[in-house]
């Protein structure tokens, strides 16, 4: 069972939550978001899951396996280097960075960690979006 944790339980976050619950084989183990209104409909619609306030505190978690970053984009270059240094593949969502820079400065984190780095450009998957 992989233990995911989601940075950013908005609108994107909640929905890449609920898609991540569908699949066998993973579990929605946490989420962390400055919002304690997003906070607390995680915790409503994922009641075993652990809320943080900070992220850090997320990153922090042993248990969390891998991490999806669902924030503003503002954010993604800092958080997405935290959560691979934790430890952990990350998938982002997208637009990837703000910069050109920020994006490789990203990348060269991933190979240096040798961990795996994911843009969620989902639909790139979907059979009905291929036809």
């Amino acid at each position: 069972m992989i233990r995911v944790g989601f940075i950013g339980v908005g609108g994107m976050g909640m929905y890449q939550a609920r898609s991540f619950n569908q699949v066998s084989g993973w579990r929605v183990a946490a989420a962390s978001d400055l919002s304690g209104a997003s906070r607390k409909s995680f915790a409503t619609t994922f009641p075993a899951a652990r809320v943080y306030s900070d992220h850090r505190d997320l990153l922090g978690d042993t248990s969390i396996d891998a991490v999806v970053i669902a924030t503003p984009t503002y954010f993604h270059k800092a958080m997405v280097i935290e959560a691979l240094k934790s430890g952990r593949p990350v998938m982002t969502e997208k637009p990837m960075g703000r910069t050109v820079a920020d994006c490789h400065r990203m990348n060269e984190v991933a190979a240096r960690t040798r961990k795996l780095l994911m843009v969620a450009h989902c639909r790139r998957f979907d059979t009905d979006w291929g036809a």
